[in-house]
């Protein structure tokens, strides 16, 4: 990716929270940049600040010191909705939890951002639908999510970070608690939307998902470590 344009780039980034005993510094002077179309991966050990840093960098998280650039733009310096659109646009959030929406079912939690991104409830259906039957899950798309299997639920998130067309996407632990057979399917998905384009960054834990990243950026005590 040595040519490709910078997606982020991050700067003496300290992000510091406050507990009744005492400060927690959860990135301690975080520097690296991260190229269009790069594939990475976060690794460390637990409370080492990896979700913090995936928090950042999906703009759910700007309370912080040190400057984050996102397509050259200053993150610290957008209002909450100008990161609200900006994750919107171009920002495919996959969470450990999945945050899937019980109320709805699984194609209207896919197609809830694009709706809400192009206002055409019809045409977001369509596009939900089509991923999801990309994905293997055309017999579930008027499923009630919580009658999902774990790594349907995933594929769902997954395919919800993707209905539109993200420059990045950002997953939590994807493989986490996933039978081999899931985990390698989620792999493979977050893979095919590499190869079209996105950027993706993984927090996570796998040491065979590791392996198989060309970049690892890891953390010890919030701070970058070879």
């Amino acid at each position: 990716m040595a040519n490709a344009p910078v997606l982020y780039e991050l700067a003496s980034v300290t992000r510091s929270f406050r507990t009744p005993a005492l400060d927690v510094r959860a990135l301690d002077d975080v520097s690296f940049t991260l190229a269009e179309g790069e594939l990475a991966a976060i690794a460390g050990p637990s409370g080492s600040g990896k979700s913090t840093l995936l928090a950042i960098l999906g703009l759910l998280d700007a309370d912080v010191s040190g400057e984050i650039t996102m397509r050259g733009k200053s993150v610290r310096r957008m209002s909450s909705r100008e990161r609200a659109r900006a994750r919107l646009e171009g920002i495919g959030l996959v969470f450990q939890t999945f945050h899937l929406l019980p109320a709805l079912d699984v194609r209207h939690n896919v197609a809830l951002p694009h709706w809400k991104l192009h206002g055409h409830h019809g045409r977001a259906l369509a596009r939900a639908e089509a991923l999801l039957a990309e994905l293997g899950l055309e017999a579930r798309t008027r499923h009630d999510v919580t009658r999902l299997s774990g790594g349907e639920m995933q594929r769902v998130a997954i395919a919800r970070a993707l209905v539109n067309d993200p420059a990045v996407v950002l997953a939590d632990e994807p493989t986490a608690n996933l039978d081999e057979a899931s985990a390698a399917s989620v792999v493979s998905l977050l893979r095919r939307a590499n190869a079209r384009g996105a950027a993706v960054v993984v927090c996570t834990h796998d040491t065979d998902l590791l392996a198989s990243f060309p970049r690892v950026l890891r953390l010890r005590h919030g701070r970058m470590v070879p």
